[in-house]
């Protein structure tokens, strides 16, 4: 009876091993994903399969990071490494998840830089930078409300 239960259970461990390799292996990130959350999700994945005899080696999970974010980070990759092989030190996964972060971060600040500079300028268009409503100004072109000569 004891056979029969450890065989069941490697059967089953073998199974669970196999599907988080799967899902480990295939996890990419979106564009719109955080990725300090998709790279703490691969982390849990890589622990899990360690505890369970499966172990990742660095290099091998370095090549996972790489090979899992989406393409408006292939600029940046390729920057890592070319300074790792001028530096001749290994890209290990910790460098190379710093690195991205690092980027992600400055790529959010960036976007809300922009953000607020577009809504500031939409602001001020929308007050047709004299501090007038547009909905109150009439176009001399077709004497309709709404918009000026210019915009018509």
């Amino acid at each position: 009876m004891w056979d029969i239960l450890k065989r069941v259970f490697k059967k089953r461990s073998k199974a669970l091993v196999t599907d988080l390799m799967q899902r480990f292996r295939n996890k990419c990130c979106e564009e719109d994903e955080s990725v300090h959350g998709h790279f703490k999700y691969l982390a849990d994945l890589h622990e899990q399969l360690a505890a369970m005899g499966k172990a990742v080696t660095d290099n091998n999970y370095t090549d996972m990071l790489l090979m899992s974010l989406p393409a408006l980070y292939d600029g940046t990759v390729l920057s890592i490494s070319v300074s790792m092989c001028l530096r001749v030190k290994d890209l290990t996964a910790e460098i190379f998840e710093q690195f991205i972060l690092d980027e992600f971060e400055h790529r959010q600040v960036k976007d809300k830089l922009n953000n607020s500079k577009d809504e500031a300028l939409t602001t001020e268009s929308g007050k047709g930078g004299k501090g007038k409503d547009k909905c109150k100004v009439e176009c001399y072109n077709c004497h309709k409300t709404g918009h000026y000569k210019s915009e018509c």
